[in-house]
């Protein structure tokens, strides 16, 4: 899992709002997204609580360790 990029951020908020679904935190929710910029996707985010968001993305957009 990784630290959800700024320019992803609104993303997966917006679209979880325009399916219906909450992003609860302390559980991972799966949001399908629909945009220009990455067509027809589906994130696996993760909410912890007191945490930034984070989305299932694979390694090599990792940036750095926590």
């Amino acid at each position: 899992m990784i630290e959800v990029p700024l320019a992803l951020k609104n993303l997966p908020i917006d679209q979880a709002t325009t399916n219906g679904t909450s992003i609860t935190r302390d559980a991972p929710t799966e949001i399908r997204c629909v945009s220009d910029q990455f067509g027809d996707a589906t994130f696996l985010i993760y909410s912890p609580h007191g945490h930034d968001m984070h989305m299932l993305a694979p390694a090599q957009f990792r940036k750095g360790n926590a």
